[in-house]
This record gives C-alpha cells, sequence and structure tokens, in this order.
C-alpha cells in the first residue's frame, strides 16, 4: 500500500536552506509531509485507485521460484548466521531499499542489498556476478531505509550475522511517490511564507503545484491489478496515467 518515507532531509534536497524559515511553533515540517501526503492519497482516490493496491514493495526474501500465496506483503523471519537471499526480479522504479526489524539481540548486522545484470538467468537460475548497492546496519527495532540510483534485472541481498539474532522484513520500494509528497508540501509551505500575491514564496508554490499536477498525470507507477500482493512486469497502458499493472 501507499506508503510515505518522505523527512525533512528530503525536502532540503531541493532547498538547502529551508529550515532557516521555519516558524517558530515547529521544529520541522512533518505535519505539512503528512497532510501532503493525505492529499495525495485523495487525489488517487478520486482516479478510483485504492491505496491498498498500489507501490506494492518486492520481497527480497521470497525466492522468484516461489508459488505460496503472498498473504502479507513481505515476509519475516528470523536469522541467527549469515544468510544469502535468492535473487528476485527487479522492476523499473524500485529504487528505495528498506529494512524493517521486529526483532533485535546485538547489534552485529550488515544487511547488504546486490544487484546484477547478468545474461541468461531465470528463476532456478541464479546470477554469479553482482554489483553491491547499498549496506543497512541495524542497531534497534525499526525501518530503516536508502534510496539508490543505479538499477539491476536481479537483486538479492546478503545479511552478515555475528553470534546475534534479528527478525525483520527486507523489500525494494518505488520512489515516484516521493515527489508528489514534496510538491504538495511545498506547495502549501511556500504559500504559508507568502505575504502579497506575486511574491516570490506565491510564485514558488504555484510552480511546486503545477510540477505536482505534471507528475501525477504522467507518473508511471504499478498496481496490483489481481489483488494478489504481487507485482509482476505487465501491460502499460496507453492512457493519461501510464499506469504499470502487475499480472
Amino acid at each position: 500500500m501507499l506508503k510515505n518515507f518522505v523527512v525533512d532531509a528530503d525536502l532540503k534536497k531541493f532547498y538547502p536552506k529551508l529550515a532557516n524559515y521555519i516558524w517558530s511553533t515547529q521544529s520541522d515540517y512533518s505535519t505539512q509531509i503528512t497532510e501532503a501526503f493525505n492529499i495525495v492519497l485523495d487525489d488517487f482516490r478520486a482516479r478510483e485507485l485504492e491505496a491498498r493496491t498500489l507501490m506494492i514493495p518486492l520481497d527480497l526474501k521470497r525466492a522468484a521460484t516461489s508459488t505460496a500465496n503472498q498473504n502479507l506483503l513481505l515476509t519475516s523471519s528470523a536469522e541467527t548466521s549469515t544468510t544469502t537471499g535468492l535473487h528476485i526480479n527487479g522492476v523499473t522504479g524500485y529504487n528505495r531499499y528498506v529494512v524493517n526489524v521486529s526483532a533485535i539481540t546485538g547489534s552485529s548486522f550488515a544487511i547488504k542489498l546486490q544487484g546484477s545484470n547478468e545474461q541468461s538467468i531465470n528463476d532456478a537460475t541464479e546470477p554469479t556476478n553482482w554489483t553491491d548497492i547499498v549496506t543497512i546496519t541495524p542497531t534497534a527495532i525499526g525501518e530503516s531505509s536508502s534510496v539508490f540510483q543505479n538499477e539491476f534485472n536481479y537483486y538479492r541481498y546478503i545479511n552478515t550475522v555475528t553470534g546475534t539474532t534479528i527478525t525483520y522484513t527486507i523489500g525494494l520500494y518505488e520512489t515516484w511517490i516521493d515527489r508528489l509528497i514534496a510538491h504538495k508540501a511545498f506547495e502549501m509551505i511556500f504559500r504559508d511564507f507568502s505575504k502579497l500575491p506575486g511574491d516570490i514564496w506565491d510564485e514558488r508554490g504555484k510552480s511546486h503545484a503545477n510540477m505536482y499536477e505534471q507528475a501525477i498525470q504522467s507518473r508511471k507507477f504499478t498496481v496490483d491489478a489481481d489483488d494478489n500482493n504481487l507485482i509482476n512486469s505487465g501491460d502499460i497502458l496507453n492512457q493519461s496515467s501510464q499506469v504499470l499493472l502487475g499480472r
């Protein structure tokens, strides 16, 4: 389902000095980010798209050969020794790597994401050439994520464990919604900063409102069309919304 990963640091990537203008009654922009996400949800409801069928993650603990029903969006399991996952098939636009820990003893973990573009690979054949992408080192219960740029045909994880236990899910998420949330948050923030019609804050607010509308009309994103909690490459509908269906 749709999730909001946007935080203050993401807004500051657009405007590094944004913290200098925050209101005295707030310490961050989390209130505006949350409301922006709610508005995005409303916009998709208006388009008759259910939030629970959008942004379905790719499960790095579910082998490509698995035929079991996916009753949960992500598989949770405990690991007590170094574990290398089997490969999963990549899908374009899935650029956020997320580790969500539900139980942990100790802190000796390094959960690495790797990618491969090796040729002649199928569900039952594992790639042998891998590239390190990013490593997350959780030390407590909770969710950690990292956005990466280079996409691959296949992904796997390696969890390096030293004499401890960790229970967690691990998945890849689409990042298209991040920009929608950011644009809508900026629209609200800048319009509140504005003192007069047409001043720089008003113009910035209008600019992000326009970018939001353009993005929501043209962005390609996945929909769990058959409602099975899984996403596979499918047909791209030739519509203004450019929806990529899961089959």
